[in-house]
């Protein structure tokens, strides 16, 4: 993972997305000024701007970002958001590439069949909101309009697999049966709908499953549909359902 994937803010000063390449394997904060960078035995080495330096593991930096709480919209942001027909209130917004699982493929070996494989789409950019009731994605170099000046959003889902995409897409909270990140990409499984992947361009995939996670807690909290016990290879919760 990179260390800005994992330090998504200054574990020093906290500033949010406040670290930036500075040079080959350094990144510094541009709030606070302290540079990061890997040490030995996968711990981290931050160098102040007074010099002083401090080595901790990752789990201890991690543990010094701020709370995810401070990330997460006022309940009067909600109910505003809420009384003016949206789609809940803005968590947060990336720019990210976009791709669709179009068909699945066999992987067999030498003992025959192995697993089953979804293959993508090309990716394509736009731009990804999480607000506290959806999940909006919106095509373009910069998650630009539709043609028409209009999102076109689609309560659903979206177009099938194949289709020319140019409206933007909402995916509300109570649709997402599965959520799943990797090293570089948050993948969503939406009920009877391909699976959907999306690549960070400016921001932290481990954030964003941390944040859908949470904000999909609440969801279901308020929905009455009880607390999440795991979110794949689908959501459950602790009733089983």
């Amino acid at each position: 993972m990179a260390l800005t994937d994992l330090l998504w803010a200054c574990p020093v000063c906290g500033r949010d997305r406040g670290l930036q390449a500075d040079g080959r394997r350094a990144f510094a904060c541009d709030g606070c000024h302290t540079t990061f960078r890997r040490d030995r035995d996968a711990r981290i080495r931050a160098t102040r701007a007074d010099g002083s330096t401090e080595v901790a593991s990752a789990a201890a930096w991690v543990d010094r970002l701020p709370a995810l709480d401070s990330l997460m919209p006022r309940p009067e942001e909600a109910a505003a958001a809420a009384g003016a027909g949206e789609a809940g209130a803005t968590v947060r917004t990336a720019r990210v590439r976009s791709r669709q699982a179009t068909k699945t493929d066999v992987v067999r070996g030498d003992s025959g069949y192995l697993n089953r494989i979804e293959i993508f789409d090309r990716d394509a950019p736009g731009r990804l909101e999480l607000t506290t009731d959806a999940l909006v994605y919106r095509p373009g170099a910069a998650g630009s309009e539709g043609p028409d000046g209009s999102h076109g959003s689609d309560p659903a889902v979206g177009p099938d697999a194949g289709e020319n995409v140019e409206a933007a897409r909402t995916w509300g909270l109570g649709q997402l049966t599965a959520v799943q990140a990797s090293s570089r990409t948050l993948q969503i499984k939406v009920r009877d709908r391909p699976l959907v992947s999306f690549r960070f361009e400016d921001d932290s995939v481990f954030l964003w499953e941390l944040l859908l996670q949470e904000v999909l807690r609440r969801y279901y909290r308020r929905a009455g549909r009880g607390e999440i016990a795991e979110f794949q290879p689908r959501i459950v919760t602790e009733e089983g359902t």
